[in-house]
């Protein structure tokens, strides 16, 4: 539409009237026509429609009497009629009866349908049905095919007709709106004229001339009227302009001061600013001082600078620091200036002390406080500025500024150097904190030292005569003894068990708070270890009657990196205290995965007992030092009320939290979090194992009273493909078993329950084997603790298996791929316990071990807990004899004291590394000390050692110790760390 944009009004205008005439006359004929077609069809349908009828009654005899010939003719009578195409005849079945064509061209009467009687038009064509009756009965119908030829020519000439009165139309219309359009574009033009005129000349006195009181007439006078205002508007722009430029003279003379002053507090602010920075950045007084005056003197235009500080004599001032300009020469007035001491009451200090503002001082050799006056009018200084510095509200400090010029400073200099002063003091009162900080702390340091050597020495000389107590305790405890000689061993054994445990918390929390614990990040298997720990109190907890259950959810990794030694101890410490404080029900401990975290998860551990329950008031103040929930004289439990406020500790350095639920009466549930890292799992081979598609599809019956152990078991077994059926009681046992057998389906497997209601475990076996057509399966037994006689029990009732809950979950797949494994080859099943599992994990393998003790008591224990476990033990009394024993033979394990006389175990260690740079070998050495404290094992492991074996010596940390090196020589696992072990 750019042609019609850029025409002119006239051509708009003809253009509109045009285009609305040929829409009109357009719209007219096209009506016109459609009427025409309409009125066309509609005559021609009645004129079909009274020819069928005719038809239809003539030929009403030909279709009753089936003459063919008849019918033909009738239907020939419609050639009389030119528009006809043809016609066909119908029977009543709607068969062609009949046909009429007028053309040689076939007519398709095969392919009509019959339809109800009217009108169908297609393309070119018009069909008209018509069924025909004979007395109320349908005998026929026919159909009669017309052209449409008549209907296009008629169309075609009134097009012809409408195209010429539509031309002649528009010719008139153009000849006529040529000539009236004049009347509205004439004024139109001339008004543009005149505003064109006015664009270019910038001449506003032009006007244009009204022809007339219409539109256009008020649209000229308006016009007129805009250019008499932008007439007047230019007089009083000019005007306003002739203003303007005498304003603008007068605004530039005042921003040009404006901007003197700015770039001044620029200047001021920026010496501010960098006097800030570089007090803030100093570490040193000495380095920053003379950098500091230097710079306060150039941005300030001073010729001398000097800070007089308190020297170490009471009440006096001297110059600490000087600096002046190099071209300045002043020496006389610097030698003055240091030989001169000022009184801080009298004076320049008194002045300052009493002012407490910075003060100039026009004529410095007319002043009597300031003194020097030779000296000054010798050099040629006129004027200065004093700035006191205050210190806590006392003065510190004076800074003195000397300059030749006499021109008063302004009063922002004087704020500047007031606020320099402030600075200044503060950087004096921070470096004196510091200094006193450095004093305090290497005080601290000291004490800490003090009392990391005292912890350290205590603990050496507590665990070294508690080692032997301990050690010789459990050893007498497995001799021939007397009952009352067992009661006495057993409460030594136990006092000194609490012992331990106290000395271990003290020296805990001491290293604690003292922050000398170090989390490791190793890697180690979750479930191995959390299943350990539990064996070392399922004792305790079978005592009180408990069951002690362990759950770990299947989400959760089987092999974590972090530290193992320290979860064991938050895990043991709240389950410990479960045991303590629950006299019947269950100790529960749960293992899930809570999120993620980094690369690894952050997972949740729950403890719940069914015990006594802490009080909502106490919920808090458990967690604190030395506090318990029964703080009363005669409480019923003991301890030392630590173990909850290390395991906080440990638990916030793993990177979680820990809390409690608790219901008085009805237990708690101790909840807590930690980090841990996602390692790799490592394949453990553990010996001849039965194939482990031997458990899949085996059906097995678990017999437990106990509902959350029926749960953890029904998680194993279902992992393994087993197909497991659980049951509360014996009863329903030996129903469920019967139930089976009948159905031809029984069970391979019963794991039962040692202690139930109603009918324990060995009484349900019993009445298994009282019905021999239920013995065909194979029994295993759980216990929460063995007691004598229960193994010889088993025997006798022809138990496969007799093992100790919690049981591992590693330790059950074996044990029951082994009993299945032997009832697949058909022989006997020897009974296996918890120590047949291990000792065939690990083959029997009798170690050289040499010992390096000096102490008698701990050589004698440490030889009958190595000799009781099958090895053969050499004893070295100190570092040189074990070298000694070294070179005259080799051993396998080397448990090397780190305390001895002559030569103690690290000399004798890095003696024993020295001579295998050459050698190529490696002898495993693990420390043996009472030393527990942060840094006692970084500093074995530094010295060449293995592994850390703290004493009291505990057989279960032994052993772990003998079988990681049993695996490693044996090459069934991977090379590893021997872990460390410390309370």
């Amino acid at each position: 539409m750019s042609f019609y944009q850029d025409a002119s009004i006239q051509r708009k205008m003809t253009f509109v009237i045009l285009t609305t005439s040929l829409l009109g006359l357009s719209l007219a004929c096209l009506a016109f026509e459609v009427y025409e077609r309409a009125s066309y069809r509609t005559a021609l349908t009645s004129e079909l429609s009274a020819l069928a009828d005719t038809l239809g009654a003539n030929t009403t005899a030909s279709l009753a009497f089936s003459d063919h010939q008849s019918a033909r003719d009738v239907l020939a009578a419609l050639h009389a009629e030119s528009h006809i195409v043809g016609s066909c005849l119908y029977n009543k079945q709607g068969e062609l009866f009949a046909s009429y064509q007028r053309d040689a061209k076939e007519l398709d009467c095969k392919k009509a349908v019959l339809v109800a009687d009217g009108s169908r038009f297609e393309g070119d064509s018009v069909t008209h049905y018509r069924n025909i009756y004979l007395e109320g009965e349908r005998a026929g119908a026919i159909a009669i095919v017309s052209d449409l030829g008549q209907l296009r020519a008629k169309i075609r000439q009134y097009t012809a007709i409408s195209v010429a009165v539509i031309g002649v139309s528009l010719l008139a219309t153009f000849l006529v709106s040529s000539k009236l359009i004049r009347l509205i574009t004439e004024p139109i033009l001339q008004l543009a004229g005149v505003a064109d005129r006015v664009s270019k000349k910038e001449d506003y006195g032009l006007r244009a001339v009204a022809s007339g009181n219409d539109e256009v007439g008020r649209l000229v006078r308006a016009f007129n009227e805009m250019l008499e205002r932008v007439q007047d508007r230019d007089g009083a722009l000019q005007g306003a302009k002739d203003q303007l430029e005498l304003r603008v003279q007068e605004r530039t003379k005042e921003l040009q001061n404006e901007i003197i002053e700015r770039k001044r507090a620029e200047q001021l602010q920026r010496t501010a600013y960098e006097v800030t920075r570089l007090l803030a950045e100093s570490t040193a007084a000495e380095g920053v001082m003379h950098r500091l005056l230097e710079m306060i003197c150039a941005e300030m235009h001073q010729d001398v600078a000097s800070l007089w500080t308190l020297r170490a004599e009471p009440d006096v001032l001297h110059s600490a620091y000087v600096w002046h300009r190099a071209e300045a020469r002043v020496d006389e007035f610097l030698t003055a200036t240091q030989k001169t001491l000022v009184p801080l009451c009298r004076g320049l200090g008194g002045r300052a002390w009493v002012n407490r503002q910075p003060e100039w001082i026009a004529d410095v050799s007319s002043d009597p406080d300031f003194g020097r006056v030779e000296a000054t009018e010798a050099c040629g200084l006129k004027s200065a500025v004093l700035v006191p510095i205050f210190q806590h509200d006392e003065l510190g400090a004076v800074l003195e500024l000397v300059s030749r010029d006499t021109t008063r400073p302004e009063d922002d200099v004087l704020q500047l150097c007031a606020a320099l002063g402030s600075q200044i003091g503060q950087f004096m009162i921070r470096k004196q904190a510091e200094a006193d900080l450095v004093k305090a702390k290497d005080a601290a340091e000291a004490g800490s030292r003090a009392k990391s050597e005292f912890l350290a020495n205590m603990s050496h000389e507590i665990r070294t005569p508690l080692n032997g107590v301990m050690g010789m305790t459990d050893l007498a405890l497995e001799t021939e003894l007397t009952a009352e000689q067992k009661e006495y061993l057993e409460t030594v054994k136990s006092s000194s068990d609490a012992l331990l445990t106290v000395i271990n918390d003290i020296l805990d929390f001491s290293k604690i708070e003292a922050g000398k614990i170090d989390l490791e990040a190793v890697d180690f298997n979750l479930r191995d270890s959390l299943e350990s720990m539990l064996k070392t109190v399922a004792l305790r907890a079978d005592d009180k009657g408990l069951e002690l259950l362990c759950e770990i959810a299947p989400e959760v990794p089987e092999v974590v990196c972090g530290d193992a030694t320290r979860l064991r101890q938050v895990v043991i410490n709240l389950v410990g205290n479960a045991i303590k404080f629950t006299e019947r029900g269950e100790i529960a401990l749960k293992v899930q995965v809570e999120g993620q975290a980094h690369d690894g998860r952050i997972l949740h551990f729950t403890v719940t007992d069914t015990g006594i329950g802490i009080p909502e008031e106490k919920r808090e103040s458990i967690f604190a030092p030395f506090s318990q929930a029964d703080t009363s004289t005669t409480r019923k439990y003991g301890g030392t009320g630590l173990g909850l406020t290390i395991s906080t500790r440990l638990v916030e350095m793993m990177g979680g939290r820990i809390w409690v639920e608790s219901e008085v009466g009805r237990g708690s549930q101790f909840h807590f979090t930690a980090e841990v890292g996602v390692a790799d799992a490592k394949e453990i081979k553990v010996g001849s194992i039965a194939p482990a598609e031997l458990l899949v599809g085996v059906k097995v019956l678990v017999v437990d009273d106990n509902r959350t152990n029926r749960r953890i078991l029904k998680g194993m077994l279902t992992r393994w493909g087993m197909l497991e059926t659980s049951v509360e009681d014996g009863e329903e046992a030996l129903a469920q078993l019967a139930s089976a057998r009948e159905q031809g389906a029984p069970f391979g497997l019963v794991l039962t329950d040692m202690h139930m209601p109603k009918m324990n475990g060995f009484t349900l076996i019993e009445s298994i084997r009282k019905r021999p057509e239920l013995a065909t399966a194979t029994i295993m037994m759980l216990t929460s603790a063995g007691h004598r006689g229960d193994a010889a029990r088993c025997q006798e009732l022809g138990v496969a298996a007799y093992l100790l809950k919690p049981i591992r979950q590693s330790e059950l797949r074996e044990a029951i791929a082994r009993v299945l494994g032997a009832r697949e080859q058909q022989g006997e099943i020897p009974l296996i316990t918890r120590f047949s599992v291990h000792d065939a994990r690990d083959p029997s393998m009798s170690l050289r071990v040499l010992l390096a003790e000096d102490n008698a008591v701990n050589q004698m224990l440490a030889v009958r807990l190595l000799e009781k476990r099958g090895h053969r033990v050499t004893v070295a009394g100190n570092g040189r004899q074990a070298l000694e024993a070294l070179a005259k033979e080799s051993f396998d394990l080397v448990f090397m004291d780190v305390q001895m006389p002559e030569m103690d175990g690290m000399e004798a260690t890095q003696a024993i590394r020295e001579k295998e740079r050459n050698s190529g070998l490696h002898q495993l050495i693990i420390a043996l000390t009472a030393h527990a404290m942060k840094g006692d094992r970084e500093k074995c492991l530094a010295a060449g050692m293995d592994g850390y074996l703290t004493k009291p010596i505990r057989p279960q940390q032994l052993d772990e110790v003998l079988a990681n090196y049993v695996a490693r020589a044996a090459g069934a696992v991977e090379p590893v760390e021997v872990a460390g072990l410390s309370e």
